[in-house]
């Protein structure tokens, strides 16, 4: 895991200062909310400051939220059909580069290798939320979020509403997480606190 991390780190940092020195590459500035169309068009971008969420264009579920430094984009350059697209979870600045220069940009400084660690960081994500989403039972797939949850930084879960982060994820009705929610509850799997998470215990760790 560590190495994996290293790999991705130095991927990230070596990619992004070549796009960021680039002729090709421009500075962009987005607000809170904003919807950037970096996918649609085909480009590649470089986040240096900010929070992002990638969400799917048909239901609009939310499927990762990424924090910079990270490189945006490898996963559609190549790919006439575009699924997702991005909005901004906070203020953004991004570097970008459309795709025809970004591929130069990568044969011209051997940046494959690179690319190639990021797509592997971002194929693990995907992996995740399928794990998420496929469970053959509601209270499943609940539960499995719930993991995902519990496994947050402290500060980060204190900050997450249970309900919206579900909500956002699947197309299961609110009634449903919260009927599902409380019957966690009163079998003593779960302890949650003005909505947020504060204790889980994991069957499979038993």
């Amino acid at each position: 895991m560590t190495m994996l991390k290293n790999n991705l780190t130095t991927a990230v940092n070596t990619i992004g200062e070549s796009i960021v020195k680039s002729v090709h590459s421009h500075l962009s500035f987005f607000k809170r909310n904003q919807r950037i169309e970096l996918l649609s068009n085909g480009e590649v971008g470089y986040l240096i400051r900010g929070t992002i969420s990638v969400h799917q264009k048909d239901g609009e579920l939310l499927t990762v939220i990424l924090q910079a430094p990270v490189i945006i984009g490898l996963t559609q350059m190549r790919n006439e059909n575009k699924f997702h697209y991005l909005r901004c979870d906070t203020d953004c600045e991004i570097s970008i580069i459309d795709s025809d220069h970004a591929t130069e940009l990568f044969n011209k400084h051997n940046l494959w290798a690179y690319a190639f660690d990021i797509l592997t960081y971002y194929i693990g994500l995907y992996f995740n939320r399928d794990l998420l989403i496929t469970h053959p039972s509601t209270k499943g797939i609940i539960i499995e979020h719930i993991k995902s949850i519990w496994v947050m930084p402290y500060e980060e879960r204190m900050k997450t509403s249970v309900f919206t982060y579900i909500m956002q994820r699947n197309h299961i009705s609110r009634s449903m997480i919260y009927k599902q929610i409380n019957l966690l509850l009163r079998e003593g799997v779960i302890e949650m606190n003005r909505g947020k998470l504060i204790n889980f215990i994991n069957s499979e760790d038993s």
